[in-house]
């Protein structure tokens, strides 16, 4: 991240997997960082592994007009989204205080699909991420459960379907990892 957040942002809470900026809040700050490790925990252990060039830099605004008007002033974005967004070029996440955790999640999973699911389908690159915006769950002994993915209206499907996308995602990688092999055997 550019040496000149450290300056427009300077609460600062750094964790396993991100290093997050703010301008004020700290406490709501606390309450993000320790949702975004624990997610992450839960996407390894359940989903696939998300290797990433871990932190992942995140810029936390007061609200959608500073947000927006932030990535219009600094990324030249003209339609800014209403929520949050991952800038790859910038290895950056930007979104405000009260977006809500799904934009968190949604936003966060866009680049980890495309570092691990490198041969996935067209769909995947929105479909993932939208999936993991709609779980929710408690904290025990500082851990989230999930509790439920909420998976349109029919929820009594909500485990095979859980399942069934954590099963495609292990074929997505383990199909990915076989390729990566079979073209180093043939060099």
């Amino acid at each position: 991240m550019a040496q000149s957040y450290s300056e427009e942002f300077p609460i600062h809470q750094k964790t396993e997997f991100f290093d997050f900026r703010a301008r004020r809040n700290p406490e709501r700050l606390a309450e993000i960082a320790r949702f975004a490790d624990a997610f992450l925990k839960i996407v390894n252990h359940d989903f696939f592994r998300a290797d990433f060039e871990y932190p992942i830099h995140a810029l936390v605004l007061e609200d959608r007009a500073s947000f927006q008007g932030f990535l219009r002033r600094q990324f030249r974005i003209v339609d800014p989204p209403n929520f949050g967004i991952y800038l790859s070029e910038y290895k950056l996440f930007v979104t405000y205080e009260d977006s809500g955790l799904g934009t968190f999640t949604h936003e966060i999973m866009h680049p980890l699909v495309e570092r691990n699911l490198g041969d996935r389908p067209l769909w995947a690159m929105e479909g993932i991420p939208t999936f993991f915006e709609k779980f929710y769950g408690y904290w025990t002994n500082n851990e989230v459960v999930v509790h439920r993915f909420r998976l349109g209206y029919c929820r009594r499907l909500h485990k095979q379907r859980q399942r069934a996308v954590r099963d495609r995602l292990r074929r997505l990688r383990k199909h990915q990892h076989r390729q990566q092999f079979d073209h180093l055997r043939r060099q």
